[in-house]
């Protein structure tokens, strides 16, 4: 049997020990369970680049990873066996594009690829553009060396 003199204390017991949960829940901002969480990387880059016919170098690949993580870039997509991510971070052909010997998949002088940043838990891609331009070419006149003559 209960003693009566007791049993406000036990409801005052009762009444504190609904009013705290299971304690499961943490909302706490500097638990561990928010130490664990993780911020992806977030690249910084234009969609479209034009690049002149026998250059390699495309574009400086811009990321930044809010937690300091290290980051692997990496290039995929339709013509991204023409692409490699040098130890700078630049994004550079794998050989010098030419105009008039286009490369790319369906042959129109416009590779299209896929940048991705990961730190290993989480990326952050875009997909880019790269439009090969003509430049006009300084080539002897054939003609002319056709029609000379040698006295």
């Amino acid at each position: 049997m209960i003693n009566l003199r007791y049993f406000p204390v036990f409801i005052y017991l009762l009444l504190l020990m609904a009013g705290c949960g299971s304690g499961s829940g943490n909302t706490n901002p500097n638990s561990s369970e928010s130490l664990n969480s993780n911020n992806p990387p977030s690249l910084t880059l234009n969609q479209d680049y034009n690049v002149p016919e026998n250059s390699s170098l495309v574009v400086e690949v811009a990321y930044s990873d809010l937690d300091g993580d290290e980051v692997n870039l990496s290039v995929e997509g339709t013509d991204s066996e023409s692409f490699y991510i040098d130890e700078a971070n630049q994004l550079r052909f794998n050989f010098s594009p030419d105009y008039e010997n286009a490369k790319d998949s369906n042959g129109d002088n416009y590779f299209e690829i896929e940048i991705i940043a990961s730190d290993g838990k989480d990326n952050d891609s875009i997909s880019i553009l790269v439009a090969i331009i003509n430049l006009r070419e300084n080539k002897f006149d054939e003609l002319a060396i056709e029609n000379l003559k040698m006295e």
